[in-house]
This record gives structure tokens, C-alpha cells and sequence, in this order.
């Protein structure tokens, strides 16, 4: 096993792209340290939502990378092409995620909201929700997080964030918020920027 850090410095991940998905984490551990409702697994979640956006270096322009992780993106793409989900999944199944884990990485995605909002599972809730409340400057609350994005991609057609179904999504979103936040002994605006810091330091030690 290795730390989160470790990890991050062996597949060279841009400290944008540790922030986000170390944010992520801490949300959720939020959450897990303050839930009262069916029996969860918190380590789970926790793996999934540390490694869950590794494939995203590949989205990264040049300019945005060092000479090291330019050849790093190269030798991934050549190894598993240029989808970043995919890629993420095949990091997560490298790094010993187990078959639950990666579909866990599959399920709590923003498309698949509309399904996740009917699911049993609280770890894919609280995945989704945590995932979807963090913005690339930081924790907004769900809404202001998925009004941003919509905005953000207003002039990219058929994202995720602008096709016909971004409406529905959203508004599953803010139901799987209720959905967490009613087993939770905390409110969503307890979660942010200053309620987690601390949190992601200590999930920088976190191993996997």
C-alpha cells in the first residue's frame, strides 16, 4: 500500500487535479464521520473519490504540464487511449480496487444521476454528491457547483452539462443531497472550503 500523496507523485497528477479529487474526499469524509443512517462503508468511498478523476491528466494542455508529465500523458494515452474515465478505471484497477470499488467509479458519475437517485446504495449517493459539489476554485454548495458548470459550458453542446437531459440531472442532484443529508447530523452548508481543510491534509497520508 502506498499513500494518496505517493500516488499522485508516481502517476505525476497535476496539483489542480490532487486538490479536486482530495476535496472530494474530504466532503465525503465529512459526511461518513457524521452519518446516522443505514450502515456504510467509508473506506470505500474514500478510495473511489481519491482516485476516481486520475485519468483527467489527459484533458490537461501542454502548457499546463511539466516536460515530465507530457511524457507521463503520453504513455498513457498509448497504453489505454485518450477516454479519461477509462483511463481512471484502469489506475484505480492497477492500484488493487476491487471489481465493487470500480463499479462504484462508474455509478456515481453526473449522467448517471437520474439512476443513482433511485439506488439503494448510500455510498454511490454520497460519492455523486460529494464529486458534484466541488468546483475547479473550490466547495460550492450543489446548486451554485452545477449552475457554475452549466454556465461554464454553455457553448459546448452535447457535454454533459448542456444536452437535453442537464435539467433532469441537476435537479436529481439536489435529491440526492436530500437523500444524504437526512441520514447526516450536519447541514450541506456546514460542508465547505474551511469545514474540510483539515481533512484533506490528513486524507494526504490516506493509503490504497
Amino acid at each position: 500500500m502506498r499513500s494518496i500523496t505517493a500516488i499522485y507523485e508516481l502517476y505525476k497528477i497535476p496539483e489542480s487535479l490532487q486538490l479536486h479529487m482530495l476535496r472530494a474526499a474530504a466532503i465525503a469524509k465529512q459526511i461518513v464521520d457524521n452519518w446516522v443512517g443505514p450502515e456504510i462503508n467509508g473506506d470505500f468511498i474514500l478510495k473511489v473519490l481519491l482516485l476516481h478523476d486520475m485519468g483527467n491528466i489527459v484533458k490537461f494542455s501542454d502548457d499546463d504540464l511539466t516536460q515530465e508529465q507530457i511524457k507521463l500523458r503520453k504513455e498513457i494515452v498509448n497504453k489505454y487511449g485518450h477516454d479519461d474515465h477509462v483511463i481512471s478505471n484502469q489506475i484505480a484497477k492497477e492500484l488493487g480496487l476491487n471489481q465493487e470499488e470500480l463499479d462504484m467509479m462508474d455509478a456515481k458519475i453526473f449522467i448517471k444521476n437520474d439512476l443513482t437517485v433511485n439506488l439503494d446504495s448510500y455510498e454511490i449517493k454520497i460519492g455523486a454528491y460529494a464529486d458534484q459539489r466541488v468546483a475547479p476554485d473550490g466547495i460550492y454548495s450543489i446548486r451554485e457547483r452545477l449552475e457554475e458548470a452549466k454556465s461554464r459550458y454553455k457553448d459546448k453542446p452535447g457535454s454533459s452539462m448542456n444536452n437535453s437531459r442537464t435539467d433532469l440531472l441537476m435537479e436529481c442532484a439536489y435529491e440526492i443531497e436530500k437523500q444524504v443529508m437526512m441520514h447526516c447530523n450536519i447541514m450541506s452548508e456546514d460542508i465547505n472550503n474551511e469545514s474540510v481543510q483539515g481533512v484533506v491534509e490528513d486524507l494526504k497520508g490516506y493509503e490504497v
